[in-house]
């Protein structure tokens, strides 16, 4: 995979999938402090009872770009910078950017999977015996979940797969680095309530599957260019 390592590593010239991004995300923040955080959320906001109960299923792309707060949305945008544009480095903007809203969108499953299984808990546990079909009408029992945090996730989790296929001089992190990172990544805010693991888990996992495929693809190309040069 030597072409893979040095011939996609360049510098992005131009225009930055990443830095388009973060300016449509920080614009996106902008709008909701201007209509309000409840009415941003009650329109945008990824929930499961909308998703399914209403079909409302432009909010698994939607809940993305709204945020809990300032320090939510500045750690997200700090994160994509960094592990985006590396990201870009290798694979290209196009990529990133298929890689960023599919990571997203399987993490916004993976949140009202989540959810799901909490308030069917909740029944359970007070003895409440409901189909999925009346479980989604009850919307104040479904948790709102907001921010990128899935699709860094998912960009993050290339960012590893990289590292670890590749033999890139950029990219040398040792085993024992990357296993910090991944629990970091995803069990970080274990301790705290309002972290959306579904979204985290599920995102992490979509994005490293992604680029794996995508690595994939990238050595066949080679390898039948080398074949054909041969």
């Amino acid at each position: 995979m030597d072409g893979v390592e040095e011939g996609l590593w360049k510098p992005v010239s131009g225009f930055s999938v990443t830095v388009c991004l973060i300016i449509l995300t920080c614009i996106a923040y902008l709008m909701q402090y201007i209509v309000g955080t409840e009415a941003f959320f009650g329109k945008f906001a990824l929930q499961g009872s909308y998703v399914f109960g209403n079909e409302e299923y432009y909010r698994l792309i939607t809940y993305m770009f709204a945020h809990g707060g300032i320090a939510h949305l500045f750690f997200n945008m700090l994160n994509l910078y960094f592990f985006g544009n590396a990201v870009e480095h290798f694979f290209g903007g196009v990529k990133l950017a298929v890689l960023y809203f599919l990571s997203g969108i399987v993490g916004g499953i993976g949140s009202i999977i989540y959810s799901f299984m909490e308030m069917m808990s909740f029944f359970t546990a007070n003895g409440i015996n409901v189909e999925f079909s009346t479980a989604i009408k009850y919307s104040e029992l479904w948790n709102y979940s907001v921010g990128a945090s899935g699709a860094i996730l998912g960009v993050s989790g290339a960012f590893v797969i990289i590292a670890v296929c590749s033999r890139n001089s950029r990219m040398n992190i040792s085993p024992a680095r990357l296993v910090i990172f991944i629990l970091l990544s995803l069990f970080g805010g274990a301790s705290d309530s309002g972290i959306d693991h579904g979204a985290h888990i599920f995102g992490f996992i979509a994005g490293s599957i992604i680029s794996f495929i995508y690595i994939v693809i990238i050595r066949r190309k080679l390898d039948s260019e080398d074949d054909y040069a041969d």
